[in-house]
C-alpha cells in the first residue's frame, strides 16, 4: 500500500514537473515569436508557481514593456534584481522608470553601467536632464483626445486628406472572406474615416487580411504609399516588439480607395529571401508625389530605424538617401512628416526626450538640417507619441500617443499651435573662430578635394550661412614634398576647391579670401631633406579658415570716398569697394586683428597691415595700428616666442629687397621692444622676394595693386619660453575617442605642440586632465585619469623623459564656466571644460 501510494506522489509529480516544462516552452515560443500577450498568461502562471528562473522573470517583464505595462514591468524588475544585476535587466529597468516618469529613481541606476556602456549612459543622463528641466516648449501647443475616434483598441496615424479626417484602428469589424462574415482579430488594422461626426471604413473590406497602416496620400496626384505591417493590438508599435514592415504604392479611385490591380512593390524593400530581413515603413509622400520620405532598420544606417528619402524619376524611385547624423541617431527615428515650409517632424528615442519616443522637429536648409528640437511636454511623455502630421495653414496636427489618460493602447490626440515656436537658434560664428580642415580633404596631388559632406563640412557650412555678414579667408598648406613652386601652387588650388564648394553651397563669394602659402607654414620639424613618416608628413597639408572680419552693414562708417568705403568693428579693419553689380560689395586688401584665448608653436598672429614710409625700412606708426595690438597680445601671452618675417614685392633687386625686408623685420622688432616686450622673445627674420603669394615674380608685368599683395610683415609663433613654476601651459586641441581615453591622432595638433615645446626647453610638467559635468563625477574623475595617462605614455614614446613628466585627472573639478552639475548647457558651453593643459612643476630637469 506504502509503495503504491509512493509511486502515485512520484507519478503526480512528475506529471506536474512535465507540465511545467510544456508551459515553460509554450511561453519561451510565444515570447521568441512576439506574441507578448499571450505569452505573459503563462509567464504569470510560471512565477506565481514559484518554479521560475531569473530569465522568466526577465522575459515577463519585457512582455510588460511591449504591451505598455510599464508599472508592472518596474516591479518585476525590482525583484529581478534581488536574483541577479545583469546589464540587460538593468538597461530595461532605466527604460521602464523613464516611461513611467521617474527620472530620479532612473539616475542611479543608469550610473551603474557607467563602465560598460559609456553611450547608453550618456544618452540616458541627457534625456533624464532634459526631461526634469524647464520646459521651453509646453506654452506652444494645447492638446486634446480625440474622444469621437478614439476605441478601447490602437487607434492611430491620423492625417488630413483634402478636409477629410482619416486614421489606421484595429478595432474589431465584420468582414466577408470565403461568403462568410467573420470578425477581425487583433492582428488586423484598417483605415477609419470620420464623416458627419461618425466613424466609418474607408473602404469595404473584401477578404484582404493584411494590415494596411501607415499610409500617405499624394494629394491631388492619384497615389498612395502604404505600409503592410504585422501590427499587433495591444503591442506597442516600436522596434524591438517584432513589427515588420514593407511599403507598397497604389493607384486610387474616387474616395480615396486604392486599386488593388495598381500595386507595386517598393522596389527599396528587403527581399523576401534576404540574408539580413529589415523593415520599411511609415512613408510620407510630399504633395507632387515626386518625394517619399520613410523610415527603415536597413544595413548601413546609424542605428536602428533611420529616416531615408526616395525621389521619384522617369526610371523609377532613386536610391534612398539616409538623412544624415543630424537627424539619425544610434537610436530609432521613424513617423517622417515634411511640410512645404521645410520643417521634418519626425518620432526618436535617442533624441533628449522623456521617456519613450517622442516628436523632434527640425528645419531643412540649404547645407542640410537644422538643430533637433523636442516638442514639449503637451506633445510629448514620457510613453509612446507617434504619428505626428500638422497643416501650417491652419496650426492644427495631431498625434499618436499610448499616455496615461487614453481610452485605449494608442489614442489619437488634437494638436493646435497656440504660440510661435521662436526664433530658431542659428550656429554662432565669430571673428576670430578658427577651423582646420586636414589630410582627410585631399587626394593625393590632386587640387579637388574629397569627403566634402560629412557632418564636420556640414556644420561648417550651417555657421557660415547662419552668420551671412562673417569674411573668412581660407588659407593653404601642403607638405614639403616637391618643389616650393609647386607646393604653393596647389595650396592655393586647394584653397580655391574649398571656395568654390562654399559658393555652390549658397555662402556669398565676396565674403571669401583665398590663399595658398605652401610649405611656408609647417606644424612639425618635417622640412626639406627630413627624414618623416606619411603621418608627420600629413599633418601639414591642411586648410586653415579664418573669421577674420564682420561686415554688417550696422558697422560705423570711417571714411567715405565716391567709390570705397571703410568700416571698422573693434579691432577689424576692411575695406570694401562698390561694384557694379547691384546689392554686392567685394572685400579688398584686408589685413585685420584676430585676438584669440591661445597661440599655439605654428600659429600667425593676424594683425592689420604694417606700413613704412616710402622706400625705407622705418615703421609707418600713424598707419599701422595693428602693432599695438601685436604689443597688447604678446603682453597677455607671455611665454609666446614669434619670428617677425618681413617679405617685399619682386620689383627691384634680389638682394636690395633682402637687405630690406631684414632691416624691416628688424626695425619692427625695436619697436616692440621698446614698447616693453623682451627682447629674448623676437626673432627679425627678412624674406625679401623669395617668397612671393601671386604670379608677380621677377620680369612679369604686374599692377601697383598685385604687388603690394607680396609686401607684407608677417608674425608666427615659433617657441613658447619665460616660464615660472606654477605655470599653466595652454596648447592647441588635444583630443580623445568619444567617451573613451584613446588619443584622436587626426585632432591632436596640440601634442606636437608639447612635444616641441618640452624638446626646446628644460621644465618639468604636471599633464592635467578635465572633463565637462555631464555624467557622474566618479566616472569623470576616472576618465580624466586615463587621458592624462594616454597623454603620459605618448610623450614617453615621443623621447620625452618620463623624470620631466607626471599626470593627474581632475574630472569636473575645475569647470571653467557656469556649465556644473545640474545646470543645463549647450554643447558647445559644456566643450569649454573638456581639455587637456599643462601645469610647470619644475624648470630644470630633475
Amino acid at each position: 500500500m506504502l509503495r503504491g501510494t509512493l509511486f502515485f506522489l512520484s507519478w503526480m509529480l512528475t506529471l506536474g514537473l512535465s507540465a511545467q516544462v510544456d508551459i515553460q516552452k509554450e511561453a519561451l515560443a510565444n515570447y521568441k515569436s512576439s506574441l507578448f500577450k499571450d505569452a505573459i498568461p503563462l509567464y504569470e502562471q510560471i512565477v506565481k508557481s514559484g518554479h521560475f528562473t531569473k530569465e522568466n522573470l526577465y522575459q515577463l517583464a519585457s512582455c510588460y514593456y511591449y504591451t505598455d505595462q510599464t508599472k508592472k514591468a518596474q516591479r518585476l524588475l525590482y525583484q529581478l534584481l534581488n536574483y541577479v544585476s545583469d546589464d540587460s535587466s538593468l538597461m530595461l529597468l532605466v527604460q521602464v522608470l523613464m516611461m513611467n516618469g521617474e527620472y530620479n529613481k532612473a539616475i542611479p541606476i543608469i550610473k551603474q553601467l557607467v563602465e560598460k556602456k559609456p553611450l547608453w549612459v550618456k544618452q540616458k543622463m541627457d534625456a533624464c536632464r532634459f526631461a526634469m528641466a524647464d520646459d521651453l516648449m509646453k506654452e506652444k501647443f494645447r492638446v486634446s483626445n480625440m474622444a469621437q475616434v478614439n476605441s478601447m483598441n490602437a487607434d492611430f496615424s491620423p492625417q488630413m486628406v483634402d478636409g477629410q479626417f482619416i486614421f489606421a484602428s484595429s478595432r474589431s469589424v465584420a468582414i466577408e472572406k470565403n461568403d462568410e462574415v467573420i470578425w477581425t482579430h487583433d492582428a488586423f488594422n484598417q483605415y477609419y474615416v470620420l464623416r458627419n461626426g461618425q466613424v466609418e471604413p474607408l473602404h469595404a473590406f473584401l477578404g484582404n487580411n493584411i494590415n494596411d497602416a501607415p499610409m500617405s496620400y499624394a494629394e491631388g496626384q492619384d497615389y498612395v504609399a502604404i505600409t503592410s505591417n504585422n501590427f499587433m493590438d495591444g503591442i506597442r508599435q516600436v522596434p524591438g516588439s517584432g513589427l515588420m514592415m514593407d511599403i507598397y504604392t497604389y493607384r486610387t479611385r474616387p474616395s480615396y480607395v486604392w486599386n488593388k490591380s495598381t500595386e507595386e512593390f517598393f522596389p527599396y524593400n528587403a527581399d523576401i529571401d534576404a540574408d539580413t530581413p529589415f523593415s520599411t515603413g511609415h512613408p510620407y509622400l510630399t504633395k507632387d508625389g515626386m518625394s517619399m520620405y520613410f523610415a527603415s532598420d536597413r544595413p548601413g544606417g546609424f542605428g536602428g530605424f533611420d529616416i531615408y528619402v526616395s525621389y521619384k524619376t522617369v526610371h523609377g524611385w532613386s536610391v534612398p538617401k539616409n538623412l544624415g547624423p543630424e537627424i539619425n541617431t544610434m537610436g530609432n527615428e521613424m513617423c517622417p512628416f515634411f511640410t512645404p515650409s521645410g520643417r521634418l517632424f519626425f518620432s526618436s528615442d535617442w533624441h533628449e526626450g522623456y521617456g519613450a519616443f517622442d516628436v523632434f522637429m527640425s528645419k531643412q536648409k540649404s547645407y542640410g538640417w537644422g538643430r533637433v528640437v523636442n516638442l514639449g511636454t503637451n506633445v510629448n511623455s514620457p510613453k509612446d507619441d507617434l504619428y505626428f502630421t500638422f497643416d501650417e495653414s491652419t496650426n492644427v496636427g495631431y498625434v499618436t500617443s499610448n499616455r496615461i489618460g487614453g481610452k485605449g493602447y494608442e489614442d489619437i490626440y488634437q494638436v493646435k499651435k497656440i504660440a510661435d515656436y521662436g526664433v530658431e537658434s542659428k550656429m554662432v560664428l565669430q571673428v576670430g573662430d578658427k577651423f582646420t580642415f586636414g589630410n582627410s580633404y585631399f587626394r593625393v596631388n590632386s587640387t579637388q578635394l574629397r569627403n566634402l559632406d560629412n557632418q564636420e563640412m556640414r556644420a561648417f557650412v550651417a555657421q557660415l550661412l547662419d552668420n551671412p555678414t562673417i569674411a573668412i579667408k581660407i588659407n593653404g598648406y601642403t607638405d614639403s614634398r616637391g618643389s616650393a613652386s609647386e607646393n604653393l601652387k596647389l595650396s592655393k588650388e586647394r584653397a580655391g576647391s574649398l571656395r568654390r564648394f562654399l559658393i555652390d553651397n549658397g555662402v556669398d563669394a565676396n565674403r571669401i579670401r583665398y590663399q595658398g602659402y605652401g610649405e611656408t607654414n609647417l606644424l612639425n620639424g618635417c622640412r626639406n631633406n627630413v627624414r618623416c613618416s606619411y603621418s608627420r608628413h600629413a599633418v601639414n597639408r591642411r586648410l586653415e579658415v579664418i573669421a577674420y572680419a564682420d561686415l554688417s552693414p550696422t558697422l560705423a562708417v570711417e571714411a567715405v570716398s565716391s567709390n570705397n568705403y571703410s568700416f571698422k568693428n573693434n579691432s577689424t579693419t576692411a575695406t570694401v569697394v562698390k561694384t557694379n553689380r547691384p546689392n554686392s560689395v567685394l572685400v579688398a586688401n584686408v589685413r585685420e586683428t584676430v585676438r584669440k584665448d591661445h597661440y599655439a608653436i605654428g600659429d600667425k598672429i593676424e594683425i592689420a597691415n604694417v606700413y613704412y614710409e616710402h622706400g625705407r625700412s622705418t615703421v609707418d606708426h600713424q598707419r599701422s595700428e595693428g602693432l599695438k595690438e601685436l604689443r597688447e597680445i604678446l603682453k597677455e601671452q607671455p611665454n609666446v616666442v614669434i619670428e617677425i618675417g618681413a617679405y617685399t614685392d619682386a620689383t627691384g633687386s634680389a638682394s636690395y629687397n633682402m637687405e630690406l625686408s631684414q632691416k624691416r623685420a628688424q626695425s619692427v622688432r625695436d619697436y616692440l621692444i621698446k614698447s616693453g616686450i623682451e627682447a629674448s622673445r623676437l626673432i627679425a627674420k627678412g624674406y625679401g622676394e623669395t617668397v612671393i603669394l601671386n604670379h608677380c615674380k621677377e620680369g612679369v608685368q604686374c599692377t601697383k595693386e598685385e604687388h603690394a599683395v607680396n609686401r607684407r610683415t608677417e608674425f608666427k609663433v615659433i617657441n613658447q619660453s619665460g616660464f615660472s613654476k606654477g605655470d599653466i601651459i595652454k596648447v592647441a586641441d588635444i583630443n580623445y575617442e568619444l567617451n573613451r581615453s584613446q588619443l584622436d591622432m587626426d585632432n591632436s595638433n596640440g601634442l606636437i605642440e608639447i612635444i616641441t615645446l618640452l624638446q626646446n626647453s628644460t621644465i618639468s610638467v604636471e599633464i592635467r586632465s578635465h572633463t565637462d559635468a555631464k555624467g557622474s563625477a566618479t566616472y569623470n574623475l576616472e576618465l580624466s585619469q586615463k587621458r592624462a595617462r594616454s597623454v603620459y605614455d605618448y610623450l614617453i614614446s615621443k623621447g620625452i623623459d618620463r623624470s620631466r613628466l607626471t599626470f593627474k585627472g581632475y574630472g569636473e573639478m575645475m569647470i571653467m564656466n557656469r556649465c556644473k552639475d545640474g545646470i543645463r548647457c549647450s554643447d558647445e558651453e559644456h566643450a569649454m571644460n573638456r581639455r587637456t593643459d599643462f601645469k610647470i612643476t619644475g624648470l630644470a630637469v630633475r
